[in-house]
């Protein structure tokens, strides 16, 4: 008798993004404990990156700085550092996320799905 695997819980506090992602990414791949902690902090720094994103969508780009001069929003910046964190967290597991974005298509694989699949598979030959 063959067992499917159980999905992993996703971890309580996740949002909408978050969830997204953890769904997306456990659904297709089964991931060790080790992955699942790198999806975790992706899918939170995802919730981060769309509260960000979501402030950012009605604020304007250049706002007054302490001595009165326009600089750049600075949520801006940390928008950049959350984007960068999560794309290394994304990296980590082997998954970029212009192939996450891809491999939602119906029926598509992404190639870093299929090379983690290979890499798995070689260790039982």
């Amino acid at each position: 008798m063959t067992t499917k695997a159980r999905r992993p819980t996703t971890p309580s506090g996740l949002r909408i993004a978050g969830r997204a992602l953890w769904a997306s990414l456990t659904g297709r791949y089964n991931l060790r404990a080790d992955e699942l902690r790198i999806l975790e902090v992706a899918a939170r720094t995802a919730d981060e990156l769309a509260a960000i994103d979501k402030v950012l969508a009605d604020a304007p780009a250049m706002v007054s700085g302490p001595r009165g001069r326009e600089v750049p929003h600075p949520l801006l910046e940390e928008a950049r550092r959350h984007r960068a964190t999560f794309l290394r967290a994304l990296g980590a597991l082997g998954i970029s996320a212009a192939e996450d974005r891809a491999s939602r298509e119906p029926g598509e694989r992404s190639r870093a799905g299929r090379a983690l699949v290979s890499a798995r598979w070689d260790r039982y030959d």
